[in-house]
């Protein structure tokens, strides 16, 4: 059989498993990744194994039993992330903003609007970061970053999704960084995470989170520098007992507009930071968040044979 004819085979039956999750009630996709994350604890695999390392690294006063029981419990929550979004994608709009229970902190982000200069909000990968513009579009459009998926049947699904509340995607790259600051200078507001690794050797600087040395972005500095933008950290917490979720909204540690670039990236982190103590197993650990270390530095990640 052709190549190009079992991808579109594998394409075809992905799509369709994508659509039969999407029709589970939401408490029916966080019973069900509950289940797949204690299943995937139990085997070695490439989540397991750098959810331990990242955890061993970041909580280093938890005893060997309380690191693995928190690495069982990131298991689940990811898990329940990843087949919540199906639901999520497809139905958009209104249903996500159902989800929401309750808020706190979302004075802060009203106050930012109404001073008409701009907010950026930052979201970790943290809880359900997919349901933050969806709930806090209501207020004022938001300008996101989007690169498309790897899985090509995802893309139109994901842009539609992201794009059914009002957000305006832009490519992550120089075009899309303009128009971040665009939005930004006509006092709108732009959402980004601030967790990912930077891909290019100029677009980040190395500072501290949870206590080791992280490759963090000089996109949020760099904006905030060149706008009067008010920066806010964000994200929303699922909560026990399929209760729905939480959208929390904190101020950022002073420095996050400093210029000097090690200084306001240790800011940054420092917001991450406060946000992952609130709910740590529901922070995505299975993230190589510290594979780019600093010159003759071995990344912790390289000790696994693949």
């Amino acid at each position: 059989m052709p190549f190009c004819r079992v991808a579109c085979i594998i394409h075809r039956m992905l799509k369709r498993l994508f659509t039969l999750i999407a029709k589970l009630p939401n408490h029916w996709a966080q019973r069900l990744g509950s289940w797949v994350g204690a299943l995937m604890f139990r085997f070695d695999n490439k989540e397991r194994w750098v959810a331990r390392i990242n955890i061993g690294l970041c909580f280093p006063a938890l005893s060997a039993d309380e690191q693995s029981r928190l690495v069982k419990q990131t298991l689940q929550e990811n898990a329940k992330t990843l087949l919540e979004l199906p639901r999520i994608f497809l139905q958009g709009g209104d249903f996500c903003r159902s989800l929401v229970a309750d808020t706190t902190g979302i004075e802060h982000y009203q106050k930012a609007l109404a001073s008409g200069d701009g907010v950026i909000l930052l979201a970790p990968h943290l809880g359900n970061w997919e349901l933050i513009e969806h709930y806090l579009n209501q207020f004022a459009p938001m300008t996101i970053m989007y690169e498309p998926p790897k899985q090509a049947f995802l893309d139109d699904i994901m842009r539609r999704g992201r794009e059914s509340s009002g957000a305006t995607l832009v490519p992550t790259n120089g075009q899309g960084v303009r128009a971040l600051l665009k939005t930004l200078r006509r006092g709108g507001v732009v959402g980004i995470l601030p967790d990912q690794v930077p891909s290019g050797d100029n677009s980040g600087v190395y500072a501290p989170f949870m206590g080791h040395l992280a490759f963090t972005m000089t996109l949020v500095n760099n904006l905030a520098k060149r706008s009067d933008a008010t920066v806010l950290m964000t994200f929303v917490e699922r909560l026990p007992q399929y209760k729905g979720y939480r959208l929390h909204i904190l101020p950022v540690p002073e420095g996050i507009d400093d210029a000097d670039a090690v200084a306001a990236a240790t800011a940054l982190n420092a917001g991450v930071e406060q946000c992952v103590q609130l709910v740590p197993a529901q922070y995505q650990w299975t993230y190589k968040r510290f594979k780019h270390q600093p010159a003759g530095e071995a990344s912790p990640y390289l000790r696994r044979k693949r």
